[in-house]
């Protein structure tokens, strides 16, 4: 069903609710129900329902001015406002409120001659009008309340909305940066590579030859990379859980593969832990493609305010992030999260990073105690 379909679903059947009550009220206090003054100000007052949305104010002062018409010749007997419920409710709702309190507020001053010069005594007219009153003010004020709960949940919908929309800005920005990496730095190798092969293809076949094998193993890597960016996409993006898979990795290669674990992980954010993920599986990558290694340690911490991950390896030391873009995703997934990477040579090579966490308990007490009273 349509949206307007049911906003004349919902109309229709307040136009019958609000006829069957206003028929219904005069039997209930014991008066005659006759055509002229109990049929007809119910057509009325129903039939206005139907037009509540498009002219709330102009439906609002209808009904009242028939229902002080028929109270006045004496064809109605009931209440001043509770056959005006609905009218009030449906310009309350859509911000007339100072027009329904007066509207309201009209017809009681109207009413209020009538029932005094009626058999009833002062004190029974003045419960009567302040039972009438507070009517009016309880309807009001849940029109207004349901007025107020409509503007926070659209409100609230916007917000989801936008959280939406800046993290899929997010996830378009990541993954422009990973296909960047990847693109940017095969093309520019594979460029130089071609160029020395064609400068040298006539005087040195040799030569060329070889700057064409490493223009195609360089492709090779970015092709490898790729499907690996590719599977993060259809699976979701890996995190801590996952990191003895990239050591099963190595230990299938023949590596000695050590994982070692401190503190609370579970509690790591997401974000910090894809990041120490992803790096973790570069350095690991390019131990065993490039290295020569023998052995591999990872060490991965959650210390108060940080995350802290470490790889090292005995094998070739840094010339194998010189000859991948390795280096440069490591360092922009670091700088993203204000952290900081360090590569460290000497018997192997070594990558640490450091990953800030924030709503630690340390750090939050860190926090504290660093900023003025």
């Amino acid at each position: 069903m349509t949206r307007v379909a049911w906003e004349r679903l919902v109309d229709a059947a307040l136009a019958v609710l609000t006829a069957v009550a206003v028929v219904m009220g005069p039997a209930v206090v014991g008066a005659t129900l006759t055509y002229e003054g109990t049929l007809a100000p119910a057509a009325l007052l129903g039939g206005a329902m139907l037009f509540r949305r498009r002219h709330p104010v102009a439906v609002l002062t209808v009904s009242a001015a028939v229902m002080v018409g028929y109270r006045w010749a004496g064809l109605f007997e009931g209440g001043w406002l509770w056959p005006l419920t609905p009218a009030l409710v449906s310009a309350a709702a859509r911000g007339r409120v100072g027009w329904s309190a007066g509207i309201g507020a009209a017809v009681l001053l109207c009413g209020l001659p009538r029932e005094l010069a009626g058999t009833s005594g002062v004190s029974e007219t003045a419960a009567r009008i302040g039972v009438e009153a507070l009517w009016l003010a309880l309807v009001l004020t849940g029109a207004v309340a349901r007025r107020q709960y409509g503007r926070w949940r659209d409100e609230h919908e916007a917000r989801l909305v936008d959280q939406e929309r800046a993290r899929l800005a997010e996830q378009r920005l990541e993954i422009s940066r990973e296909v960047h990496d990847v693109v940017a730095h095969t093309l520019a190798v594979v460029g130089v590579h071609l160029h020395v092969a064609a400068d040298t293809l006539a005087d040195s076949p040799e030569e060329a030859r070889a700057a064409l094998r490493t223009a195609m193993e360089v492709r090779g890597r970015a092709m490898r990379d790729l499907k690996a960016f590719v599977g993060d996409l259809r699976d979701g993006p890996a995190g801590l859980a996952e990191v003895p898979e990239l050591l099963d990795r190595a230990r299938a290669a023949g590596l000695t593969a050590t994982l070692h674990r401190e503190g609370d992980l579970d509690g790591v954010p997401a974000a910090q832990g894809v990041a120490a993920y992803r790096i973790v599986r570069e350095a690991v990558t390019n131990t065993l493609r490039h290295a020569a290694a023998a052995r591999l340690d990872v060490r991965l911490a959650a210390r108060p305010g940080e995350l802290r991950v470490e790889v090292t390896d005995d094998g070739a030391g840094p010339a194998a992030f010189a000859a991948g873009h390795g280096l440069t995703g490591m360092r922009e997934r670091v700088a993203a999260l204000d952290g900081t990477l360090d590569l460290t040579s000497g018997d192997g090579f070594t990558v640490r990073a450091a990953l800030p966490v924030a709503g630690t308990a340390a750090g939050a007490a860190a926090e504290r105690a660093g900023s003025p009273a």
